[in-house]
């Protein structure tokens, strides 16, 4: 169920969500409804690096 904490090769893995078949299987056979778990995602910060300029090195292709 969701919410649970089960063990996997030493871990322990919180279940935050099933897929549709799941829920609806719950629902149907235990009366139980599964609403998936709030998860917090850290912001993405993306870094922009500018191309170097061609150093006369190699082909300028390769700068690349």
């Amino acid at each position: 169920m969701i919410g649970n904490t089960i063990h996997i090769y030493g871990r322990d893995v919180m279940l935050v969500d099933c897929d549709e078949y799941t829920k609806q299987w719950f629902k149907e056979n235990l009366w139980i409804d599964q609403n998936a778990l709030p998860t917090w995602q850290p912001p993405k910060n993306l870094i922009h690096h500018r191309i170097p300029e061609h150093n006369g090195i190699g082909n300028e292709e390769d700068t690349f």
